[in-house]
């Protein structure tokens, strides 16, 4: 992972834009030290009817935060056999 600086950030956002309605989400992330990566820290939602839409997608305005942290490193070990059968 590249040496960056504090506070450093990158972001994806996602804009979808319909007859009748509108979304739109952004990601925020940062980078995480203890796992050498990238990883999202909030992500920001928001849909809503578009004026003159005709009917009503979401009904009124709806807004989310999400936030995320305290990130940690899962892993699993496994081990098979496998029995050549003989001819």
């Amino acid at each position: 992972m590249p040496t960056e600086r504090p506070g450093t950030r990158a972001a994806a956002r996602r804009r979808t834009v319909g007859n009748a309605a509108e979304a739109e989400l952004e990601t925020d992330y940062a980078p995480e030290p203890k796992l050498a990566m990238w990883v999202p820290v909030e992500m920001r939602e928001r849909y809503q009817d578009l004026p003159g839409g005709g009917f009503p997608v979401f009904g009124s305005p709806t807004e989310a935060v999400a936030r995320y942290s305290s990130f940690r490193r899962f892993s699993v070990a496994t081990q098979e056999t496998a029995r050549v059968p003989q001819r």
